[in-house]
């Protein structure tokens, strides 16, 4: 239990980590719409949110390596649990930027989160057709 807690729990601050890295590498990239958004502006540039839903793809497989490696035979298990907890984190901050992106940005990115990190170790302890250890 402690195993899953803990794992769990560094699965949430590895992806919270790598999305703050991602964001700071796309202002940098993107300095002009950062700015704009900083300002309270819409951010509605492709490229820009397109770059973002390809980086959130890598900081949900980490995440969940992460947390599955730490939880052990609780891998899955925890893995759902830090899912729900980022899923729900994510859905009150994209809400709060609901008017400011496109629709389709937002939910791209919740169920990029919620498809890929509990999913992350499937080639090391099984598939949803032939179980792991949890």
């Amino acid at each position: 239990m402690t195993r899953a807690f803990f794992g769990a729990l560094a699965g949430i601050v590895v992806w919270a980590s790598l999305w703050m890295l991602a964001n700071g590498v796309l202002a940098n990239v993107f300095p002009d719409e950062a700015r704009v958004f900083r300002e309270g502006g819409s951010l509605t540039h492709v490229r820009y949110l397109g770059a973002a839903l390809a980086f959130s793809a890598p900081c949900s497989l980490i995440a969940g390596t992460v947390t599955e490696g730490i939880a052990k035979e609780r891998a899955r298990s925890a893995a759902v649990i830090a899912t729900l907890v980022l899923v729900t984190w994510m859905i009150f901050t994209q809400a709060q930027f609901w008017e400011r992106m496109p629709a389709w940005y937002h939910v791209s990115l919740i169920v990029l989160l919620a498809a890929l990190m509990p999913r992350s170790s499937w080639p090391v302890n099984g598939s949803p057709s032939n179980p792991g250890s949890d």
